[in-house]
């Protein structure tokens, strides 16, 4: 009988670690799993090793069921309406990367060009990131004239943030 309780316990004692470690694993990897940055990432740009300032288009960064925060700016156009364009080459690149360690799984970037004192989209391109950093490419127009670039990253849903720049292409 004296075996049997020693026994009982030690198996209680063995369920109870078993159980502990179980709920610490699971709360390990729930955390570690969550493919989103705690915070907004922010994206840089480099033209010919000198980094182009960006400004913020707009972001949705928040849970599902929590609801949260969101930064709405408008239009692009509007938004960089008086901002200078960077000097860049016909046919060069820019490079980019996300201040995170999680980057964003889809990269949407759309191009407005000015024709004829209009702004119109000249083409979006969706970019499945990739952890290569030669692929953190983005090649430049060959015509010349000014161009918006908007870049939107997007982790899910409730996590995206989208910046916009203006280039002058000659």
């Amino acid at each position: 009988m004296k075996d049997l309780k020693i026994n009982t316990k030690a198996i209680l004692v063995v369920a109870l670690i078993m159980i502990v470690e179980w709920y610490g694993l699971k709360q390990y990897y729930k955390n570690y799993y969550k493919y989103t940055p705690g915070s907004v990432p922010k994206l840089g740009i480099m033209y010919e090793n000198k980094e182009i300032v960006l400004k913020n288009a707009d972001y949705n960064w928040f849970d599902k069921n929590s609801g949260g925060n969101s930064n709405i700016f408008g239009d692009p156009v509007e938004t960089l309406k008086y901002y200078k364009p960077v000097d860049v080459k016909s046919e060069g690149s820019l490079q980019y990367v996300f201040t995170t360690n999680k980057p964003p799984k889809i990269i949407l970037i759309t191009i407005y060009k000015n024709v004829d004192s209009q702004w119109k989209p000249e083409g979006e391109h969706v970019v499945f990131y990739s952890d290569v950093k030669e692929g953190r490419r983005i090649q430049l127009p060959k015509e010349k004239g000014i161009y918006i670039y908007k870049i939107e990253g997007i982790w899910d849903d409730t996590h995206t943030t989208s910046n916009i720049f203006k280039i002058n292409v000659n």
